[in-house]
């Protein structure tokens, strides 16, 4: 049985060069990216109508990369509540740089854009996120990658070695 680490990033690395090398690393290493909104049908302040704007603008932009929307109970690091989980396919430039041009994890949060984002291989978790906790987990057994995200930036807050088999599934 395979053997992955599971690294758990810290937040306040995710950001500027380092956002970028790891953005790279899962367009290379994913063929799915997943999202979850908050519901937008009656904003009732200036935020929610500010977020509601970008998540129209988001999906407009996002339209032919959609390939279904699922409810899961567990999705990403959070757990509980059933949530919509959007999923789209990871094959457009459009999309590609989109993501990229963020430039810092903390934009896919309320009321910046879309929330608890994820990269998936074959519907095996790559990276999962919820945004509001500041959580990230990156799924691999690359080590040399993880070596060159580190030298870009990204801080590891720790690690665990799990099987194959204990990937989070889409």
């Amino acid at each position: 049985m395979n053997k992955y680490i599971v690294y758990y990033l810290d937040a306040d690395s995710l950001n500027g060069k380092a956002y970028e090398s790891l953005m790279e690393f899962l367009f290379s290493k994913s063929d799915t990216f997943t999202y979850t909104k908050l519901p937008t049908e009656n904003p009732c302040d200036e935020e929610d109508e500010i977020y509601s704007e970008n998540i129209r603008k988001f999906e407009a932009l996002t339209r032919s990369d959609f390939k279904n929307r699922i409810s899961k109970n567990n999705y990403g690091i959070s757990s509980g509540n059933k949530k919509q989980v959007y999923v789209l396919k990871l094959n457009s430039n459009t999309l590609k740089a989109y993501i990229k041009n963020k430039k810092d994890i903390n934009k896919w949060n309320y009321p910046e854009c879309v929330e608890d984002i994820g990269f998936y291989k074959k519907n095996l978790s790559v990276f999962e996120s919820c945004s509001h906790e500041g959580l990230f987990r990156l799924y691999t057994d690359d080590v040399q990658s993880i070596e060159r995200l580190v030298k870009s930036g990204v801080r590891i807050i720790d690690t665990s070695e799990i099987t194959e088999s204990d990937i989070p599934v889409l």
